[in-house]
C-alpha cells in the first residue's frame, strides 16, 4: 500500500526597518539544562529532569537519581518542558498590547547543547541560558570562561543601528550578582569601539538579548564544514550512521545494536574531519564491552543501502571489509528537520526544515546553501535539529511596497487558540507514544508531577474556549510541524501596533 506524508520549509524574514520585532522565551526551569549525554554507543540520554532541583525549583523536591536514572526516553526529557502554547501565551501576556505576534521558531538546542548560550536583561535583571546543571560532568557544562560566542545581537531601541547584528562575545559574571556580556570582536571594535555612551566591556545593559548558536556563515562567508564539525556533539545531525547488530553493555546498559562509527566520530575529531571527504576505518570491537555482530553487519548495511566495494571506498555509502575486525566505509551526509537564524543586509532571516530524523529532511550542508547562496546571509547559526523543530506564522493578508506583511491574519488571542489547537493535538500524539512504555510515574505523561501544571494551563484553556486538538494540516498557522509538544526555547516574531 502506498504511503504519503507532507513535510514543510518555513522561512521568515523581518526587515530591521521595520515595525517587528524579535524576541526570545525560555522555559526558567530549564535555564541550565539538563543536556544530553552521549557517549557513542547507547542512545543519547539525559538526567530525569525529576532528579534535578532546579527544575523543580519552588514546587516540591527532586527525586532520587538512584530511582530516577539517566533516561533515553523522549518524553521524560522534556518533563516540565513548556508547551509551545506555554511561550506564545507569556508573550502575549507580557506584551501583548503593543506587539501583534507574528511568527514562532523553535530554538530548541539552547540548554541542551554545547556552543548555545543566551545572555537576557529584563529590568536589569540578567540571566545567562546554558549548559550547567550542578554535579553533571565536566564535558556537561558550558566553559563559559574559556570560549568567545557568535552572537545574534538585540540592541535596546534607541541604541544603536541596526538593532540586530552578529558580534563575537564573552560572557562572565557581574558582581554582586548577575552575568554580563563583552564584546571582543576585533573589527566590531575598530569600526564602532569608540562610539559615545557604550562601554564594548559591559554591553549588558544595553541589549535586550544575545544568542549564539552553531555558526554556519560568518563575515560574509559560508564556513566549511571541517571548520565548524567540532560544534556538533550529536554526529548523526552531520553522518548517515546505519544501525547495526552489536552485543554487550555499557555502564549496565545492555547493547543489542550500535550506530557504526557514532563511537570513534564522537570521540575523535580528527575522524569527525576526516570522514568528511574521505572513508575511515571503524574497529568492530569497542573496547573490552561492545562488539559488533560480524555475521549480521553486511545485510544491515545492505538494508541501508550500503553498497560493498572490492576495493578502498571511493564514493559515499561505499564500504569494505578492512580485515576481520574492522571496516572502512565512506559516510553519506545525512538529512534531519534543521532550524537556522541569520542576518543579511537589512534584516534577520529565520528557516525551518520539516522531516523525520536520519529519513527525511535536509543536509547540514544544504541548510547552508539556503542561508547563504539564497537569503544571502553575511552571518547564520544553527539553532535546532531534530524533533523539537517548528515553524509557525501568522499569515499575512496585506503586504507592503516593500514585500513584507502590513497586516495579518490574525489577532494575538486568535493567534494563541490555533497554537493551543495545535499543541493540545501534538500532545495527544506525545501521549500515545508513551504509552505501554515503562516509567516509575506511569505512562500516562499528563500526570507527571512536573506536568500536571504545564498540561494543565493548555486543557484549561482549550476548555475554556472549548478548543480541540487540531493536526497541522488543519491549521493554517503551522509551517513546519513540532513533532513534540513541549520545546525549552523559541523565537516569537512580533509586529508593533500602530
Amino acid at each position: 500500500m502506498a504511503y504519503a506524508e507532507r513535510f514543510g520549509v518555513g522561512y521568515m524574514r523581518m526587515p530591521t526597518d521595520s515595525r517587528e520585532e524579535l524576541f526570545l522565551s525560555v522555559a526558567p526551569e530549564f535555564a541550565f539544562g539538563p543536556g544530553i549525554q552521549r557517549d557513542g554507543l547507547t542512545q543519547p540520554r539525559m538526567t530525569d529532569p525529576h532528579t534535578v532541583q532546579s527544575v523543580w525549583g519552588t514546587r516540591g523536591t527532586a527525586y532520587d537519581r538512584d530511582e530516577y536514572p539517566a533516561t533515553d526516553h523522549p518524553q521524560v526529557q522534556r518533563a516540565g518542558t513548556w508547551t509551545i502554547f506555554d511561550h506564545v501565551k507569556k508573550f502575549v501576556n507580557h506584551h501583548g498590547k503593543k506587539y501583534r505576534v507574528t511568527g514562532v521558531q523553535s530554538c530548541g538546542d539552547l540548554t541542551m547543547n554545547l556552543w548555545h548560550v543566551a545572555l537576557t536583561c529584563d529590568r536589569g535583571e540578567t540571566s545567562l541560558f546554558r549548559l550547567a546543571v550542578p554535579g553533571e560532568p565536566p564535558h556537561m557544562q558550558e566553559p563559559i570562561a574559556e570560549r568567545e560566542y557568535r552572537c545574534l545581537v538585540k540592541w535596546r531601541e534607541g541604541k544603536r543601528e541596526p538593532r540586530y547584528e552578529f558580534i563575537d562575545l564573552k560572557f562572565g559574571v557581574l558582581a554582586p550578582a548577575g552575568y554580563m556580556a563583552s564584546i571582543v570582536d576585533r573589527e566590531w571594535l575598530e569600526h564602532y569601539g569608540k562610539e559615545p555612551g557604550l562601554d564594548p566591556g559591559n554591553i549588558t545593559d544595553d541589549i535586550e538579548f544575545a544568542l549564539s548558536g552553531k555558526p554556519i556563515v560568518q563575515r560574509g562567508r559560508d564556513i566549511a564544514l571541517p571548520m565548524i564539525v567540532d560544534r556538533f556533539d550529536d554526529v548523526r545531525h552531520v553522518f548517515n550512521l546505519p544501525v547495526v547488530p552489536a552485543s554487550g553493555s555499557v555502564n549496565k546498559i545492555p547493547i543489542t545494536n550500535i550506530r557504526l562509527g557514532e563511537h570513534v566520530l564522537y570521540s575523535d575529531l580528527n575522524a569527525r574531519r576526516g570522514a568528511l571527504h574521505s572513508p575511515i576505518i571503524v574497529e568492530l570491537d569497542i573496547g573490552k564491552s561492545v562488539s559488533v555482530d560480524r555475521a549480521g553487519l553486511g545485510g544491515a548495511l545492505r538494508k541501508k543501502h550500503f553498497r560493498e566495494s572490492a576495493d578502498t571506498p571511493t564514493r559515499r555509502g561505499e564500504y569494505r571489509r578492512y580485515g576481520g575486525d574492522a571496516i572502512e566505509i565512506f559516510y553519506p551526509y545525512n538529512v534531519y528537520p534543521f532550524a537556522a537564524l541569520g542576518c543579511s543586509p537589512g534584516e534577520v532571516v529565520s528557516l525551518a526544515a520539516g522531516g523525520l530524523s536520519g529519513r527525511v529532511g535536509m543536509t547540514l550542508e544544504g541548510v547552508t546553501r539556503i542561508m547563504y547562496d539564497f537569503f544571502a546571509c553575511e552571518d547564520a547559526i544553527v539553532l535546532d535539529e531534530g524533533f523539537d523543530t517548528f515553524s509557525m506564522v501568522n499569515p499575512a493578508t496585506e503586504l507592503d511596497e516593500k514585500g513584507g506583511a502590513r497586516k495579518h491574519k490574525y489577532t494575538n488571542e486568535q493567534f494563541i487558540d490555533g497554537v493551543a489547537c495545535f499543541t493540545r493535538w501534538r500532545l495527544e500524539q506525545d501521549c500515545t507514544e508513551c504509552r505501554g512504555r515503562a516509567y516509575r510515574q506511569g505512562d500516562d505523561l499528563t500526570k507527571w508531577p512536573l506536568n500536571v501544571d504545564v498540561c494543565g494551563k493548555l486543557e484549561s484553556h482549550c476548555t475554556q474556549k472549548g478548543l480541540s486538538g487540531t493536526p497541522p494540516q488543519g491549521n493554517d498557522i503551522v509551517a513546519v510541524d513540532a513533532h513534540r509538544a513541549q520545546v525549552r526555547a523559541v523565537l516569537v516574531f512580533a509586529q508593533r501596533e500602530s
